[in-house]
């Protein structure tokens, strides 16, 4: 394995990022474990039964994944970088928090793996060697709410209302950014 710019090894990013994603994933379980179980709600219904705790579980990898994005960019000093990932981090964690309490018609799900998917395949930030893996994750987490959204809940409206938000992040973060970020 070589050395990107830096002399920062692969091998280290690799076993960063993952450490970065695992340690949100064990926060998620014990936030999920403090919230107690999440209703459905398709579009502004409350349906009458939990999202499974895998589902809900199922953010976290890639929340963390996107956190390992911001220390990366924090690490190469790319302030501008930083300040819009940050950005869309935390409006998409308030949305996705929020949206339940306040039946906004959103899927938090597909709004974080689009623009976790999108980001890989459109910003040149961060240098991600392994971006092809992290977007193949990102594309079975997304089939995978798709496939639960639309054949266990019948709710097309919040998958394509999140995968359109998320394409609208990316977009502005794009154009935040410019072509080299």
């Amino acid at each position: 394995m070589g050395r990107p710019e830096g002399g920062y090894s692969v091998l280290m990013s690799l076993w960063k990022r993952w450490s970065i994603a695992t340690g949100a994933t064990l926060v998620g379980t014990l936030y999920l474990y403090w919230k107690g179980p999440v209703p459905v709600v398709r579009v502004s219904d409350t349906l009458p039964i939990d999202a499974p705790f895998w589902y809900m579980l199922s953010a976290f990898p890639a929340l963390g994944l996107l956190l390992a994005d911001l220390a990366d960019l924090a690490r190469e000093r790319r302030w501008r970088a930083v300040l819009e990932l940050a950005a869309q981090i935390l409006v998409m964690v308030a949305l996705s928090h929020s949206r339940l309490e306040l039946r906004i018609p959103i899927s938090g799900h597909s709004l974080l793996f689009t623009c976790f998917m999108i980001r890989r395949a459109w910003l040149p930030v961060p240098a991600i060697p392994w971006r092809r893996l992290e977007l193949a994750l990102g594309a079975a987490l997304l089939a995978m709410v798709a496939a639960v959204k639309l054949l266990w809940w019948g709710d097309p409206v919040t998958l394509a209302v999140g995968v359109l938000a998320g394409l609208g992040f990316t977009w502005v973060g794009r154009w935040l950014l410019g072509r080299d970020g």
